[in-house]
């Protein structure tokens, strides 16, 4: 770190640890406080004055989270003295876009101009372009993911019979829109975290190429600010259609919820049917008692040992045909007066409310 004067601050980056402060953007000076020269002639040394030393650090962050892999970071610092570069960078070896950035790294090394200075900057572009590549082959399979669940949310919605419609596959559904929002929730932080870079990135290459080239524009300075305006719009309308796809997300989820409602409303209206049916079948059984109820009680009465002296079997008849009518008509007559009474009671206080608004209208007229 001494050799190339790296800032204690990319130190938890070059071990590889998982960082999710903001990019650092510095300018190194002399000793002497003097702001070191980015020029070696002497047409560039009357620019001294105005020159700094960049320095610029970050740590693009992790579109597959599910993995356990080291995030890649970038530190990189510029020498204007010796006309020199140097590039730290930090990453797994299996990480899927090492070999990608490594060949373009040597194919923009070997297309550079030796006329000008190369743009100390052109490399940080170059990687954070193919890490925002990357996020396509995981927002690519989660729009297909969320796609497939709306297809099924709107064939279950369109489905006109109640009897095949299963809960299980609205369990299903919302778990897997669950596991969508989780991963579109850390998409959206991803591509914010990726903006923050490409704007601070934007910002420092700005601050250099203003303070290196204050007359006229190097053309490997004017790429360099292209690709990273380009880059930043693009994360822009990548992120614009993340979110896009968690709205659709969230109006998916509200109607699985709207018809876990309603299923679960029809199972009740059910329920309650059933209920009714079980009621009526124990009036039916109420009904049948109260039949014979009467007459199995006389016949225990008659049963004893008391009355088998008597031969009077028609006095059985005689009390168990009026008993039977009147506790048949005890019942009808009390089924009716609850009937009635529930009536009263409900006539009598829906009267009592439009009195009391009537009561209320002149302190309402007052207090206004």
């Amino acid at each position: 770190m001494e050799m190339f004067q790296v800032t204690p601050q990319y130190l938890p980056h070059l071990l590889g640890e998982p960082d999710y402060w903001a990019p650092g953007s510095f300018a190194r000076s002399d000793p002497d406080g003097h702001p070191k020269s980015l020029g070696r002639h002497c047409k560039e040394r009357s620019l001294a004055s105005l020159l700094t030393s960049p320095e610029f650090f970050c740590q693009h962050p992790r579109w597959h989270l599910n993995t356990h892999d080291i995030p890649l970071s970038v530190y990189m610092t510029h020498n204007a003295a010796h006309r020199d570069t140097a590039y730290l960078i930090v990453c797994n070896v299996a990480h899927p876009k090492r070999n990608a950035i490594l060949r373009r790294i040597v194919e923009a090394i070997d297309c550079t101009s030796t006329s000008t200075d190369p743009d100390p900057f052109m490399l940080h572009t170059l990687i954070a372009h193919e890490i925002f590549t990357e996020a396509k082959s995981t927002i690519t399979p989660l729009r297909r993911r969320l796609y497939d669940q709306l297809d099924m949310v709107d064939k279950y919605a369109q489905n006109p019979s109640q009897k095949d419609r299963q809960k299980g596959e609205l369990e299903d559904m919302t778990i897997q829109l669950h596991v969508i929002s989780q991963d579109i929730d850390s998409k959206t932080a991803s591509a914010d975290m990726t903006i923050m870079i490409v704007r601070r990135l934007e910002t420092a290459h700005q601050r250099y190429r203003q303070r290196k080239y204050p007359d006229s524009l190097c053309n490997e300075v004017e790429q360099t600010a292209d690709a990273l305006q380009y880059l930043a719009e693009s994360i822009e309308s990548q992120r614009r259609w993340v979110i896009s796809y968690k709205a659709r997300k969230d109006i998916a989820m509200n109607l699985v919820f709207h018809l876990v409602t309603q299923q679960d409303a029809a199972t009740s209206a059910t329920i309650a049917r059933e209920a009714k049916a079980d009621g009526n079948s124990m009036k039916v059984i109420a009904a049948l008692t109260m039949v014979f109820l009467p007459g199995t009680f006389l016949s225990s009465v008659f049963g004893m040992s008391v009355m088998e002296e008597e031969k009077r079997w028609w006095l059985y008849v005689a009390l168990t045909l009026p008993l039977t009518v009147f506790i048949i008509a005890l019942w009808w007559l009390w089924q009716s007066s609850s009937g009635f009474l529930h009536h009263c009671w409900k006539s009598i206080f829906s009267s009592k409310r439009p009195s009391a608004r009537a009561k209320s209208t002149p302190d309402e007229a007052i207090e206004v």
